[in-house]
């Protein structure tokens, strides 16, 4: 099986910018929000996903598919957060049951799987530069002793 690789590049793609403006412009509006928490909380279904298939091998890959699940799963909460008053069960609910899924397509279809993966996690990088402007924009308000 081959995965897309992520790799964090120097330059923002086209594709990273662009989904940035679209979700930048989504995010605060109720009607929108609850899109973004469902992207999120896929990435981090994704990411998490592709950290077990890189384990034993590769660790270090699989710790930093783990590293961005957790961010992806923090901006799913920050920003269903915005909008709803529990949005911790919603986002894990989403998460567990999006791995499930990729599970059972594993074990049913694994080409399809691999292929609905590759999907997802390309969606994902896109997504990469809002998780990141995200993830900074939490970082600032943090107290320093919280960094």
């Amino acid at each position: 099986m081959i995965f897309a690789a992520i790799i964090q590049v120097e330059e923002t793609t086209d594709a990273q910018m662009a989904m940035f403006v679209e979700l930048s412009e989504k995010y605060n509006k109720p009607e929108e929000a609850y899109g973004i928490v469902e992207l999120f909380a896929n990435c981090a279904a994704s990411y998490r996903v592709e950290a077990e298939l890189f384990e034993p091998d590769k660790p270090a890959s699989a710790e930093f598919r783990r590293n961005l699940a957790n961010g992806a799963e923090m901006v799913s909460l920050f920003i269903g957060s915005l909008h709803y008053d529990a949005p911790a069960p919603m986002t894990t609910g989403m998460i567990e049951t999006r791995i499930t899924q990729y599970v059972a397509n594993f074990e049913m279809a694994p080409d399809e799987a691999v292929a609905d993966l590759q999907n997802n996690l390309s969606v994902c990088v896109d997504a990469s530069l809002f998780q990141k402007s995200v993830i900074d924009a939490m970082r600032q308000t943090l107290p320093a002793s919280q960094n």
